[in-house]
C-alpha cells in the first residue's frame, strides 16, 4: 500500500492485520476494557490502530489524535463518525475506540502500521 505525502509523493506503508474485534452489542475499547495490559497499550494505544469494517457504512470512533489531545484519555463525547467506510479497505485515520452504536458493521478488522 502507499499514500500521498504532503508533497504529492507516494509513501509506502504496511498494515499488519491484528485481530477481528466484535462491535455487536459492545464497544471495542482497549483503553477502558478492564485494566489494559501493557501488551494492549503497546499494540492499540501507543500509536492508535486502523479499522476495516465487515460491512459498508459509517463507523463511530474516538481518534488517536483526540486521545493524545486529552492527555491519553478516551473521551466518548469527542467521538466522530467516519462515513463512506467500505469492507475492502482500512480507514485512513488512527483510532483508539470503536463504538457499537453508530457503527453499521458488527465487527472490524484491527490493523497496526508497521
Amino acid at each position: 500500500m502507499q499514500i500521498n505525502n504532503a508533497r504529492g509523493g507516494m509513501v509506502p506503508f504496511i498494515v499488519e492485520d491484528v485481530d477481528v474485534k466484535s462491535v455487536s452489542g459492545q464497544d471495542f475499547d482497549p483503553y477502558n476494557s478492564g485494566s489494559p495490559t501493557a501488551s494492549d497499550k503497546a499494540r492499540y494505544l501507543n500509536h492508535g490502530f486502523l479499522v476495516r469494517p465487515n460491512a459498508d457504512g459509517p463507523i463511530k470512533v474516538v481518534t488517536w489524535a483526540n486521545y493524545k489531545e486529552n492527555d491519553d484519555a478516551v473521551v466518548d463525547a469527542n467521538a466522530v463518525t467516519l462515513t463512506g467506510c467500505v469492507t475492502s479497505k482500512y480507514e485512513e485515520v488512527r483510532v483508539v475506540k470503536v463504538f457499537d452504536t453508530g457503527t453499521t458493521a458488527t465487527s472490524v478488522m484491527v490493523g497496526v502500521l508497521v
